[in-house]
């Protein structure tokens, strides 16, 4: 279930290929898809503060689903909110 979260979410994003990324943006893809949750939490937070949207929806999933961090639907809903604010779909419908 972790890896299909993220695996829709990069699916969506047009352009993006699953290979190696450079970033922090890339890291958090990278350690997000191979469930390294502690390694992407780090990656994900930079992106996301630098308005990457996926990275946004990313940390969305985490909090929502625990994923290396504690289940916290009060931090989901906000990462989800931005990415959907920039147009990202499965944030919006989230």
């Amino acid at each position: 279930m972790k890896f299909f979260a993220w695996l829709v979410m990069f699916s969506l994003a047009a352009g993006v290929s699953l290979g190696a990324v450079a970033g922090d943006a890339g890291d958090c893809e990278n350690y997000g898809l191979v469930g390294d949750y502690k390694r992407a939490l780090p990656a994900c937070s930079r992106a996301a503060k630098q308005g990457d949207v996926y990275a946004q929806y990313n940390l969305g999933v985490m909090y929502a689903n625990g994923y290396g961090v504690p289940e916290n639907d009060r931090e989901a809903v906000k990462w989800y909110r931005l990415a959907a604010e920039q147009g990202l779909a499965a944030a919006q419908y989230n």
